[in-house]
């Protein structure tokens, strides 16, 4: 989280960790970025999702949200070049 973080704010990003609904099933990250709002979960690589996750991220998505799983540094910087960059 802390790299991410580093990258999204290199990237004129605000990210902030919000603690929405006791913290409990809130992406780790929402990330605010010219006139956008997108949200990252971070994962350990095999982790698994709580439904109450999953019922969060669907609802984000059916609002148009963009929301992002990442597992590695590396995910971290495919996600800020495919979807930040140039926006």
């Amino acid at each position: 989280e802390k790299y991410a973080a580093r990258v999204a704010k290199r990237h004129g990003c605000w990210p902030l960790k919000l603690a929405m609904l006791g913290g409990r099933g809130w992406p780790d990250h929402t990330i605010f970025t010219e006139g956008r709002v997108v949200f990252i979960e971070y994962k350990v690589p095999g982790g698994k999702f709580q439904p109450l996750q999953k019922l969060i991220h669907r609802k984000l998505k059916g609002y148009g949200f963009l929301v992002a799983v990442c597992s590695t540094k590396e995910d971290v910087d495919r996600f800020f070049e495919e979807h930040i960059s140039g926006t």
